[in-house]
């Protein structure tokens, strides 16, 4: 059955945790970079590219997940590489689910340059006059021009970048268009805003691509593995949200792989769909991906563990927290929080005045206050 709602898999109590492996619902045809800014032109994904560089960034991002600077270097990588989706995803959630404002704005200004939302070229302000007073008076083949010729003279302006998207998004309907113009004008300013903050129109804009492109593929009798191999990571977590429901042995190996994925909704559906559908004849392959030279791999098994092992996974949990990865201890936190019970959170409880980083800190404090809060 074709199943297009989406799947969170998170508990109340473990959301404070887990904002950034809750699934977003965005999707996406790819919109590419430009030159200056990211190209418009057609490329591979690199979501799955085993380079030496990506390789680094993932291994950073697990050591200091707590620290904004590593979540900027993976963004900018894909931005660099003309995945803006997915630099869009890692920035949001970076944005949303951990860190202050302040904290993130000062980052994404390091790693990406602090221009102007204003930074429009003479020629580029001029050429967007004309298109505004072309589709006023309905001459919209005319506006369209010069609003392209605008957005190509002023690459860096966020504000003649959002507000051409909005010219595709709402008047020429044409959402592919829209996409493209919105991404960029994020990439300069995660805060452009024309009528609606322009995060606000990927989401939504992602959303209907990815239901849409889902749909013809499953309609035309694509299979849920073939699916999966898509490069947009909405569209794969669509997939993965399909065989969770309808699960087949034959989905794990498929499964497994995602849990590597760049983008964190696709991993932890991938999770999710393992979680729920394996019993402890996985127990040897769990403790594989418990030994996982991927970290992310790593964390995410110890949610499986939980759930799977309950009281017998206290031990690899405690362990876990002694990890010098960041990440690695979000996860068996956020682990316990979610399967551990009584015990769990006693652990948890125990770890709090060891744990040194002040954001995880925090982040334990806010989820203990959480639970208490649900038990008065």
């Amino acid at each position: 059955m074709l199943q297009l709602t989406p799947a969170r898999g998170l508990t109340v109590l473990a959301l404070l945790l887990l904002t950034s492996l809750s699934c977003a619902r965005q999707a996406t045809t790819h919109a590419q970079s430009r030159t200056e800014s990211p190209s418009r032109s057609p490329s591979r994904s690199p979501s799955q590219d085993q380079s030496p560089t990506l390789e680094r960034l993932r291994a950073d991002l697990a050591m200091r997940y707590m620290e904004p600077a590593p979540h900027m270097a993976l963004a900018k990588y894909f931005r660099d590489r003309g995945d803006r989706i997915q630099a869009f995803y890692i920035l949001e959630t970076a944005r949303r689910g951990r860190f202050e404002q302040a904290d993130f704005n000062r980052a994404f200004a390091a790693a990406f340059g602090g221009r102007a939302a204003d930074a429009a070229t003479r020629e580029g302000e001029e050429a967007f006059k004309l298109g505004a007073a072309q589709q006023n008076e309905g001459r919209l083949r005319e506006a369209e021009e010069s609003l392209v010729k605008a957005a190509d003279l002023s690459p860096h302006s966020s504000y003649i970048q959002a507000w051409i998207g909005r010219f595709f998004f709402k008047v020429k309907k044409d959402n592919s268009r829209a996409l493209d113009y919105y991404l960029s004008a994020y990439l300069i300013d995660p805060h452009a805003y024309e009528t609606e903050f322009v995060e606000s129109r990927i989401s939504k804009i992602n959303d209907a691509l990815a239901a849409a492109e889902f749909a013809r593929k499953f309609r035309g009798g694509v299979p849920l593995l073939k699916i999966a191999e898509d490069p947009n990571p909405m569209v794969v977590l669509y997939a993965l949200e399909n065989m969770t429901g309808q699960w087949k042995p034959a989905y794990l190996p498929t499964a497994l792989g995602l849990m590597g994925h760049d983008e964190g909704s696709v991993r932890w559906q991938a999770t999710e769909a393992i979680k729920r559908n394996v019993d402890r004849s996985f127990d040897e392959t769990l403790g594989a991906l418990l030994r996982d030279d991927d970290l992310r791999k790593r964390g995410l098994a110890l949610y499986i563990a939980a759930h799977l092992w309950g009281r017998e996974s206290l031990p690899l949990m405690r362990a876990a927290l002694r990890e010098q990865s960041q990440l690695l201890r979000f996860d068996a936190v956020s682990s316990l929080f979610i399967d551990g019970g009584a015990q769990g959170r006693a652990l948890v409880v125990e770890h709090l005045p060891r744990e040194l980083n002040p954001r995880l800190k925090k982040m334990i404090q806010s989820g203990l206050r959480e639970e208490r809060g649900q038990q008065d």
